[in-house]
């Protein structure tokens, strides 16, 4: 898909910005969207909720973050293996690209309110990436010693698709580099 990049688009190209060197060059033409694409889709046409219809996100009391449970995710846009069971849902961390770009909820009094998990994150320097994990951008020397299975430069962020212990931390209680690299760990 190609996507504008004027001063008031959802997708402006940044000069070292990884998220454009997701997608690998190669002669085979991809057959479903990438995440990226989602992502731009829902920024551009943004989903809307019915109850009596398939997509009804709901706040998860475990992850604070919304899951409208369709089977819409297949692998995180994770390097290496998915770790996704295919359902957008809180077992699975992350919650689909649909559910990712509403970052507003109405709360008890019928007032507008960031969604919780986000505001927080965002509080603490982290974001939410495109395989939906939260990232920090820091140097992680567990990295180097923690992951065995999976090249990285060393840095919290989502061109390895693994998160640092802290923000692992954010949506699976737990977590840990080492944990997640036995997910990568080639079978015997």
């Amino acid at each position: 898909m190609m996507y504008p990049e004027g001063k008031h688009t959802c997708m402006k190209r940044k000069e070292g910005d990884p998220i454009w060197k997701l997608k690998q060059t190669s002669d085979v033409r991809c057959q479903e969207l990438s995440e990226l694409n989602k992502v731009a889709l829902n920024l551009k046409y943004k989903p809307c909720t019915n109850k009596s219809k398939n997509y009804s996100p709901k706040l998860s009391i475990q992850t604070e973050m919304l899951y409208c449970g369709r089977q819409v995710m297949s692998t995180h846009n994770q390097v290496g293996k998915a770790t996704t069971d295919g359902f957008c849902g809180p077992n699975n961390w992350a919650n689909c690209s649909a559910c990712r770009v509403i970052t507003r909820i109405k709360g008890k009094g019928k007032q507008s309110t960031h969604v919780p998990k986000l505001a927080k994150s965002l509080g603490k320097g982290k974001w939410q990436g495109l395989s939906g994990l939260f990232y920090c951008g820091k140097r992680e020397p567990k990295f180097e010693t923690d992951l065995k299975h999976l090249k990285t430069d060393g840095i919290c962020g989502p061109d390895t698709g693994v998160p640092c212990n802290d923000c692992g931390e954010e949506l699976f209680n737990g977590y840990s580099i080492a944990l997640c690299d036995a997910i990568f760990k080639p079978k015997q």
